[in-house]
């Protein structure tokens, strides 16, 4: 199944921008962060859930309540892509976070049609998926601990790794 999160077309935004496609350098930001919580990660894996996807034998009652507090949390952040994208005058950036949110928006009606739901709003969340969501809004709106105003490309550094981390464990998963 393919990641109906990820965006809809990168290769138009990498062309549009000039941007570089490849993978950052060892020595970037982002494998510094990804490496200094790689034991969360590793943890992660470990658990039944992901393990159960693995072998196969996981519930699936367990799996459709995930998917279905999953719709939550990305309704969250399409709209929060779209706070963010409101914040930054950056045209660069202000691109890359609105096409984050449409497809977003995009994964969320298939799921909700998928999962008959009349839409994120009858989703009752986790009190994890509540707590991340909440705090990935408050990154989305400018909020710094200790009232002051954090930049919008917070807004990815805070929900980057969560997309990341889930293509890792498929990565991880493999064969299926």
């Amino acid at each position: 199944m393919k990641n109906g999160r990820r965006l809809i077309d990168h290769e138009l935004l990498i062309r549009k921008h000039h941007l570089n496609p490849t993978q950052p350098a060892p020595d970037s930001l982002f494998w510094k962060m990804w490496n200094a919580s790689l034991a969360v990660a590793q943890q992660a894996l470990a658990t039944g859930f992901i393990q159960g996807i693995k072998t196969g034998n996981l519930d699936p009652t367990i799996y459709g309540a995930f998917h279905i507090s999953d719709i939550y949390y990305c309704d969250r952040g399409a709209a929060d892509y779209g706070m963010a994208a409101g914040r930054t005058t950056d045209p660069v950036l202000q691109d890359y976070l609105l096409t984050k949110q449409q497809s977003y928006n995009e994964y969320n009606s298939a799921l909700c049609a998928t999962w008959r739901l009349s839409g994120p709003q009858s989703v009752v969340p986790t009190r994890t998926a509540l707590d991340y969501s909440l705090f990935e809004t408050s990154i989305a709106k400018g909020a710094a601990k200790q009232g002051s105003v954090c930049d919008p490309i917070f807004a990815l550094v805070v929900m980057i790794p969560c997309e990341y981390l889930w293509a890792w464990l498929a990565a991880h998963l493999a064969p299926p």
